[in-house]
């Protein structure tokens, strides 16, 4: 059984946010396309998960490294 662990930081679909929401697309929570669908990065849910239990990979971020660097910091620093 593996044992390690890693933070997950939520993607919430944008359809399932509450009317025009503000936060969406602001510096903490940057939109992104996931397989075509709006996703919003909702840092504030960020969890450490075991890594077993995390199911497939469906698409990759890492292009957007700087978006996600920069949402952790608003939320660390502000």
């Amino acid at each position: 059984m593996d044992y390690s662990m890693g933070m997950v930081v939520p993607l919430v679909l944008r359809s399932a946010l509450p009317g025009p929401s503000a936060t969406a697309g602001a510096r903490l929570n940057p939109v992104f396309q996931v397989q075509g669908v709006d996703a919003v990065l909702h840092p504030l849910d960020m969890v450490s998960e075991a890594m077993d239990q995390l199911g497939e990979k469906i698409a990759s971020l890492t292009e957007q490294g700087q978006l996600i660097s920069d949402a952790l910091d608003e939320l660390l620093t502000r």
